[in-house]
Order: structure tokens, then C-alpha cells, then sequence
């Protein structure tokens, strides 16, 4: 079954008349590429996730990942498809080309990863993470770590992973356990156990490169006293090939919802005292380092949330227009009809429409200030886009993951009783979604970072350029023709918004447990503005030649119904919300433990 599927022109409208991406190739640093050459990394990574990534979808499926002896083997496609991935430049598309990346703009990681995930979310976890662990080492390694791993993993021919969950230590990383001792020469001696470990072991590459926090011998306790360590299954030899084992056993995998062929191991790192690191960057700065890989990983896990929702909808979108069932209820045809004929259907359809289509904007869009904020040459330009980076991060990953299970449970309703059964790709992309709130921080645990320290550091910041960029383009556009009334009923919302997250914040140390139990809605508060905001912006562009007369304009017609749509049924209730998180009752906190 050909479950996947991508509206080309929904992309390129983001790409090219929202965000107008090509302007990236103004940057000092992408001087040497075109907007043309952009277009072509997109279509082609739409043509290698179609033809290539996404057989392995049905095929991961059928097999899943067998675990026998300390090892798991995967479909044999999957290891082809690895080493492909990697030749061709698509894990190291957005890197320098020192170590054998393409040199591309950051925010088409993003894109590329868009349909990679949509054409098999269990296998683009593979590239996905390597090149995470890779880019970790490239930016804190020393020379020769670098040139050890980092070109082998870009290519395919070594795969990386996160290590930071332990048996008592998942969230809470200041519990972390894993010890490395000092040894002779460069290396360290480490001793721990780490799980949830995704791709923690396969056979897709010849070596797995962990990037692993432990504490050294003697460090402070706490997080003050986390190192990270690049830990390779094999020891290498002296040509860099993989050499004798080192010490890295996996102890068992787990039995998941979905995501069955993304194998999701248990770790023991030095059960013989023969495990052997080495420290990547400064001692004691393992998780500041980290943190570089784990923002990334909070984006792809948003960027998964929707592309899975994309899928739902789109083929939810297919069945609809094929399926013939019921009567129009308006009389206007004869005999059964088309299931997209009858309102309810419509109701959900525009709005999955919607949610896909803001979401992917609102993913793009912090993509593409990513860039502004590594790249610009203007000192306060990027200290400006930083700062929206900062804020947008927990969004991304919190709202994009929580919305989009919504849309895949949407678009299984849309096929009724076939949504519920594996005739139709929708029932995974559920199950594939629900993993998308949990790892990577909770989502209960991205709304106390939102409203906890990205509403504090630097003064604020994050949050000043968040309203000052939001309330530009309310100004802006308040009278506009089109969406004028709502780009004023999105004020008015920002507004409430602003006040409940500046209330919310003053009760942040006078009264922390009633402020911590309303984070979590007051985060879906801000995913809210934002999705109406970028979802009003492509209206506004879509208005003109929305009015021609024409099918070829319905596109146009359909920019603007969503996000009329979307404004009029969201907005209030992001209104009341808001004002929810301000309440004076205390059942949350107060609730004795045996009254539940």
C-alpha cells in the first residue's frame, strides 16, 4: 500500500511564498547556493523518501526487529536503505562539508526530516539521531575523535545514538549513575546502564557510536558534574575499521505501542570493566553540550508529530473521495455519495487541513529563524532570532506532537470502522504518533521549560521577541481586506495571553504547585497563537488570487478557508483557557492522594 503522501504545492507555498527561504542564500555562508538549488534538494528528498524510504514502512511493519543473544537484527532492506541514506548525503545535508556534509541551510535538515519520517517514521530515526551524534562530536570532539567517527557516520557506515535515560534516572538527569574512570591515554573506563535507548542496537551499520552521559570519578554531584562521552560498540583499528567488542551488551528490547522496527534498547555499558570512552568536549559540561542534540531532537520529535499527522490526513483525504456511502443530506444528488459529500466528514477534513497545514508553517518558520540566528551578520539580528528559537522550541515539540495524535485519531474517525484496522495505513500512523509526547521530555515537562525558564533567562528575552514579533504582524495586517477581523480577534487573544503568562510567571515562586499545574494548558495557549497566526499569514497572501474565478485558484480559496475556519473555532477557547490558568481553585494541588 502507497501510504505515502505529500501535497507538493502545500509545501513550496510555506517554502517559497511565506517564508520566502531562498532569501537564506543572501547569508555569508550560503552565498554559493541558489533558491533553484534549494527547490531541487526538496523535490529530490521528496522522490527518495517516496521511492526509496518508504517500501521499508510495510516492510518494517510485517518483520518488526528480532532480539536473540545481545543482538537485533533488522530487515535486511533497512541496512541497504541506511548506507544509501548516508551516500547520499541526506544525514549530513545541512553540515560542512569538511567532514562530508552538503553545506545546505540548517532549516532543510527540517524539511528533508518532513518527509523522510512521513515515508517511515521508524527507520528516519536512524539517520535522524546519527547525524545528531555526529554533529555532538563535531562540535565539542577533539581533532581526532572527529576524523574517527564523524565522517563514517555521515556516510552510513556507522550509526549514533543519545544515551541519557537510566533505571532511576529518566527525566530527573541530575540522578545520572553511569561512572567513567580515568585511564591511561585519552580514554575513560565506563561503567553504567542506560534504557529507553532508541536504536540503541541493530545491524543496519557497522558500528554504533553512543553518546552517553556519565559522571566522572570524583566529579560534583548533581548536574554540575555530567560529562559527555563518545562510547563505539566496536573498538576501532588503526585504519578506523570496527575492531573487537567493546563491552556494550544490550540486555533486551522493548515491546512497544508503535514505531515496531525502530529497535529500543537496554544498555550495559562495561559489565566485564572493559568498556572504553571518550570524553567530547570539557568535563562537567556534558549536559550543556547535550543540550545541542536534545533541542534538535524536541524539533524532529514536533516535525514527527506533524508529518504522521500529514499522512493520517491526506490519506483519510484519498478515502474520502473514493468511499461512496450514505445520502446527501441536502438532497442535492441522487443515490449514495462520496463520504467527503457529507458535512461532518467536511468538518473534520478542513480542520485536520488546518492543523497540518499551521503546523508544518509554524515548524518551518522556526527552522528558518534558526538560520537568521546562526548565521546573520548583525550581532543583534541574531541574538533577536535566538531568542524566538528559544521560545519556540518546547512549542514545537509539545504542541506539534500532541496535535498531531489529535489529527491521526481525527482521520481514523474519518474512515469509520477500516480507520480502525490495518487494511488502511491511519491506525499506525496513531500508534506511531502517541511516542511523540513522551520522549525526548515529556510534554508536561516542555511546558515547565516554556513557562518556567523561557520566560526568565536573559531578562525575558524569549518571550519579548515572541509578543513583539506576533504583535508586528497583528498590527500590520489589522486591516487587511481579507483577514483583517481576524487578525484582530488574534490581538485581542495575544493580549489575554500575555496577561495570563505574566500572571502566571509572578506566581511562579509564590506559589509554584498551583502555577506548575497549569503550565501544561498554558503552552497549548501559545501553540494556539501561533498556529493562527501563520495559518492567517498564508491567507493573507493566498487573498488575491483566492478571488479569481477558476479551479486552479480553489488552492488559493482553500488557504484562506482554513484559516478563517481554524481562527473562528479556536480562538475563544484559547481565550477561556487562558483565563483558566489564572484560577483561584486548588483541587490540582489540594486533592488528597487516596481521594483519587
Amino acid at each position: 500500500m502507497d501510504h505515502f503522501k505529500v501535497n507538493q504545492k502545500d509545501i513550496f507555498f510555506i517554502l517559497k511564498d511565506q517564508l520566502e527561504y531562498g532569501g537564506l542564500c543572501k547569508l555569508d555562508r550560503y552565498r554559493a547556493l541558489t533558491e533553484d538549488a534549494l527547490d531541487l534538494l526538496v523535490t529530490e528528498a521528496i522522490r527518495f523518501a517516496k521511492g526509496v524510504v518508504a517500501p521499508l514502512n510495510e516492510i518494517g511493519e510485517r518483520q518488526g526487529v528480532a532480539f536473540e543473544n545481545g543482538r537485533v537484527t533488522c530487515p535486511d532492506e533497512f541496512r541497504e536503505v541506511f548506507q544509501s541514506y548516508g551516500r547520499h548525503g541526506w544525514t549530513a545535508a545541512a553540515r560542512d562539508s569538511e567532514y562530508g556534509g552538503q553545506g545546505f541551510p540548517h532549516m532543510m535538515r527540517i524539511v528533508i526530516n518532513d518527509f523522510m519520517y512521513g515515508a517511515c517514521q521508524s527507520f528516519n530515526m536512524a539517520p535522524s539521531l546519527t547525524h545528531g551524534a555526529a554533529h555532538l562530536i563535531e562540535s565539542f570532539g577533539t581533532e581526532a575523535l572527529k576524523q574517527a567517527f564523524v565522517p563514517r557516520m555521515y556516510d552510513g557506515t556507522f550509526s549514533g545514538t543519545m544515551c541519557l535515560t537510566e533505571p532511576e534516572a529518566g527525566s530527573n538527569l541530575a540522578a545520572t549513575q553511569t561512572m567513567a574512570y580515568p585511564e591511561d591515554g585519552d580514554h575513560y573506563r565506563i561503567c553504567g546502564n542506560k534504557i529507553f535507548i532508541s536504536w540503541g542496537e541493530h545491524d543496519i551499520a557497522d558500528n554504533i557510536v553512543h553518546l552517553i552521559l556519565a559522571r566522572i570519578e570524583g566529579a560534583p554531584a548533581g548536574v554540575k558534574g555530567i560529562s559527555l562521552f563518545a562510547v563505539p560498540k566496536y573498538r576501532l583499528n588503526a585504519d578506523g575499521s570496527p575492531g573487537e567488542p567493546n563491552d556494550v551488551v544490550c540486555t533486551g528490547i522493548e515491546d512497544k505501542l508503535g514505531v515496531h522496527a525502530s529497535p529500543t534498547a537496554a544498555l550495559t555499558f562495561g559489565a566485564k570493566n572493559k568498556c572504553i570512552g571518550y570524553l567530547c568536549g570539557e568535563p562537567n559540561k556534558g549536559l550543556a553540550h547535550m543540550f545541542q542534540m536534545m533541542n534538535s531532537a524536541r524539533i524532529n520529535t514536533g516535525v514527527s508529530g506533524m508529518t504522521l499527522a500529514s499522512i493520517a490526513y491526506q490519506n483519510a483525504l484519498a478515502y474520502a473521495r473514493q468511499r461512496v456511502q450514505g445520502a446527501d443530506v441536502a438532497k442535492r444528488k441522487t443515490g449514495s455519495v462520496p463520504i467527503i459529500d457529507h458535512p461532518d466528514v467536511r468538518r473534520m477534513l478542513l480542520w485536520m487541513k488546518a492543523a497540518v497545514d499551521g503546523m508544518r508553517s509554524m515548524i518551518y518558520t522556526a527552522a528558518f529563524w534558526e538560520d537568521l540566528a546562526r548565521e546573520s551578520n548583525d550581532t543583534e539580528t541574531r541574538k533577536h532570532y535566538q531568542a524566538l528559537t528559544d521560545f519556540m522550541t518546547p512549542i514545537v515539540k509539545a504542541y506539534c506532537s500532541d496535535t498531531g495524535f489529535r489529527v491521526c485519531e481525527t482521520a481514523m474517525q474519518c474512515l469509520g470502522g477500516y480507520g480502525y484496522c490495518r487494511d488502511y495505513p491511519v491506525e499506525q500512523c496513531l500508534r506511531d504518533a502517541k511516542i511523540m509526547s513522551l520522549y525526548e521530555g515529556t510534554n508536561g515537562i516542555q511546558s515547565l521549560d516554556l513557562m518556567g525558564r523561557k520566560m526568565r533567562i536573559n531578562n525575558g528575552a524569549p518571550y519579548h521577541a515572541f509578543i513583539t514579533k506576533l504583535m508586528s504582524f497583528c498590527d500590520q495586517y489589522k486591516d487587511h481586506k481579507g483577514v483583517g477581523s481576524r487578525v484582530r480577534a488574534l490581538a485581542s487573544a495575544c493580549r489575554a495571553v500575555q496577561h495570563m503568562a505574566e500572571e502566571m510567571t509572578a506566581r511562579s515562586e509564590s506559589d509554584p504547585l498551583q502555577w506548575a499545574s497549569y503550565t501544561f494548558p498554558a503552552l497549548l495557549c501559545f501553540g494556539e497563537l501561533v498556529m493562527v497566526w501563520r495559518l492567517l499569514d498564508m491567507a493573507r497572501i493566498a487573498y488575491g488570487p483566492s478571488l479569481q474565478k477558476g479551479r486552479k485558484n480553489d488552492f488559493f480559496r482553500g488557504k484562506v478557508a482554513q484559516a478563517t475556519f481554524f481562527s473562528d473555532i479556536t480562538l475563544s477557547h484559547t481565550i477561556e483557557r487562558a483565563r483558566t490558568c489564572m484560577r483561584d481553585g486548588r483541587e490540582i494541588v489540594e486533592i488528597p492522594d487516596t481521594a483519587f
